[in-house]
């Protein structure tokens, strides 16, 4: 199992590097949570992109028929959700530490990300989930759980940009993605009465 430590007890970029090309087929369940992570090193900022890169996101692509003991489904949403006050913070490691607790948290409920992208003051993110999971939980978890994460990596973010207020503004967009469209639907049911 791969375990993150301290940018000083890790050494000289190669064997960062090593370390990482050694361990990059684990699965997200066995890897730690706790990153840790120097801000101003870019190095290690790089290759916590190319860990995640790697072995976090090998469910991405396309939607799967996924099927329990009585249900069968391809839910998709699209979810977006911004920064309080579209403040541009999601950079310099804070997008790195924010896509590692998306995708552990994913990980952790059974969701599979098709697509995640940070940007500096919002987030994208593709994922299929179960017809149990309401999109407003699963973004309420999200928001939650990636704002402890990043105010606990940056604990000066909350002081200078947030003033001791949350990470998240309130909204989010909902989006539905299936594998037919809208005229696909309709024409299905208006020609049940035909058959």
């Amino acid at each position: 199992m791969f375990q993150t430590q301290p940018c000083e007890q890790l050494g000289n970029f190669r064997a960062i590097h090593d370390r990482i090309l050694d361990n990059r087929d684990i699965l997200i369940g066995e890897m730690r949570r706790d990153i840790y992570l120097n801000s101003s090193d870019t190095i290690i900022v790089a290759l916590h992109n190319f860990f995640i890169g790697v072995n976090l996101f090998k469910s991405m692509g396309d939607m799967e028929l996924w099927s329990d003991d009585h249900d069968v489904n391809t839910i998709g949403y699209h979810l977006v959700w911004c920064t309080k006050y579209r403040h541009e913070i999601l950079k310099d490691g804070a997008d790195v530490v924010a896509k590692h607790v998306i995708a552990q948290t994913c990980a952790d409920n059974g969701w599979g990300i098709r697509g995640l992208e940070v940007m500096p003051d919002h987030v994208h993110l593709f994922i299929q989930a179960h017809p149990t999971d309401r999109p407003c939980d699963i973004v309420r978890l999200l928001k939650s759980t990636s704002a402890v994460a990043i105010f606990h990596s940056f604990p000066k973010l909350k002081g200078q940009k947030f003033w001791g207020s949350g990470l998240w503004s309130k909204g989010a967009y909902y989006g539905s993605v299936g594998d037919v469209t809208q005229e696909t639907v309709q024409r299905y049911i208006s020609e049940q009465k035909k058959r």
